[in-house]
């Protein structure tokens, strides 16, 4: 679980956000590792890659995801750090926050994205505010 993350999902719960997890690993995987990092509670939906029939870089997870929640892909802010899932949620028609992990991303794909940042620490406010 990646640095701040929690505390996130716990501030946009608090404020009415509703919130979905789209992950290439299967759904099995998914709801063990949201339940050991107790993130169920803060979760309106989630979407597994062996529930599509394409995977990441394909947007096919990602609109499983915003149809659960029941809102339009465009609507919806998605939070990556794989060079892969930030294309599946630019194909998906996200503005996407990318916050890279192990690489350094290519810049035509940074140039994309709506925001990139190095953690997730910090960023409640300002991701209440892109959701408004």
């Amino acid at each position: 679980l990646r640095p701040g993350a929690h505390a996130l999902l716990q501030h946009l719960h608090a404020h009415g956000v509703r919130c979905a997890v789209a992950s290439s690993s299967n759904l099995a995987e998914i709801e063990q590792r949201l339940g050991e990092h107790d993130l169920l509670r803060f979760l309106q939906a989630w979407a597994g890659g062996d529930e599509v029939a394409r995977s990441k870089p394909e947007p096919d997870v990602y609109q499983l995801a915003a149809h659960r929640l029941g809102v339009a892909a465009a609507d919806c802010l998605a939070f990556e750090d794989s060079d892969h899932g930030a294309e599946a949620a630019l194909a998906a028609g996200m503005r996407v926050v990318l916050v890279p992990d192990l690489k350094t991303p290519p810049a035509d794909l940074l140039a994309r994205c709506h925001h990139v940042s190095d953690t997730l620490v910090g960023l409640h406010d300002w991701t209440l505010v892109q959701l408004r």
